[in-house]
């Protein structure tokens, strides 16, 4: 059979994850539910930006969460009920890999055809390299 915590494991052996990330990913691998809608700042951050609403500063606990569970609960991540948990660690992976905070890497993200962050790349760019 398949191991629900393949993915979570080999996130804890990528020396770029920390051991919140990691233990957070093992959460996340749960087999028997859609697990929980986790909300960590690079999670809301790649929200914010597919969105294109400041949902990672601003009403984190409200419309941060909805946007999250957007991305998980919605067609954007998954295809199933049952895939949750993979959308879950999907998301953990983005933000520690792809959608990280000075130098996202949009080409190499599956978001980036529908991202709004990534359609307006020249400027977001830009605002990052402001901060």
């Amino acid at each position: 059979g398949v191991d629900p915590f393949e993915d979570a494991k080999s996130m804890a052996l990528n020396p770029f994850v920390n051991d919140h990330t990691a233990r957070l990913a093992e959460l996340v691998a749960c087999p028997d539910s859609d697990g929980p809608i986790l909300t960590t700042g690079g999670i809301l951050r790649v929200a914010a930006r597919y969105t294109g609403q400041p949902v990672d500063v601003i009403n984190r606990g409200s419309d941060g969460r909805i946007a999250v569970s957007r991305l998980v609960g919605g067609s954007v991540l998954r295809t199933s009920n049952r895939e949750a948990c993979k959308a879950q660690a999907a998301l953990l992976e983005l933000a520690n890999n792809q959608c990280n905070v000075k130098r996202p890497s949009c080409e190499l993200c599956p978001l980036e055809p529908n991202c709004d962050f990534a359609a307006n790349r020249q400027f977001a760019q830009a605002t990052l390299q402001l901060e």
